[in-house]
This record gives structure tokens, C-alpha cells and sequence, in this order.
């Protein structure tokens, strides 16, 4: 009796996951066909005149224009020869 349990447990799991499978395959298709059936057109918005481009500026495209680099010409030169922190850690293994 009790192997004729363990039997029905084991067909009763195949069951279940062939279930599983099926249902993820069939809502994968469908999935799918949805995608495919219902294609997404988008038309480009009309290029603008030149008149109005100007007129019509971007807040990012305002912000570059007004915005300055701050430190233009205020990089000083380095000396490439010159490390400053050299000998400030001592390799012990050396």
C-alpha cells in the first residue's frame, strides 16, 4: 500500500510540472504573437524650420550656452618630475 503511495506521488509531480511547462510555453507564445501582431509605428516629429530652432532652445541646450568653464586658464603647470609623495612608504619585502 505504501509503495502504491509513493508511485502516485511521483505521477502526481510529473503531472504538475509538465503543467508548469506547458503554461510557461503557451504564455510565452502568446507573448510572442503579441508582440509580432501589433507592430509599433512611430513618425519622427517634423523637422523644425531654422527660425524656430533658434527660438526654440532646450533648458539643457540654455544652460550649456550660458555656462562657462571656471577654470579656463587656471590649471597651473606641474613638473612631471616631481613626485610628492615619494619615500613616504618603504617597501619592507625589498
Amino acid at each position: 500500500m505504501a509503495n502504491n503511495r509513493k508511485g502516485f506521488a511521483h505521477i502526481l509531480i510529473l503531472i504538475i510540472v509538465i503543467l508548469v511547462v506547458l503554461a510557461a510555453v503557451v504564455f510565452w507564445y502568446l507573448s510572442l504573437r503579441n508582440k509580432s501582431a501589433a507592430p509599433v509605428t512611430q513618425t519622427p516629429p517634423p523637422a523644425p524650420s531654422s527660425a524656430s530652432a533658434a527660438a526654440q532652445t532646450s533648458l539643457g541646450g540654455n544652460i550649456y550656452q550660458q555656462s562657462n568653464n571656471p577654470v579656463q586658464g587656471k590649471v597651473p603647470t606641474v613638473n612631471p618630475a616631481t613626485n610628492p609623495i615619494q619615500g613616504v612608504y618603504k617597501n619592507p619585502f625589498e
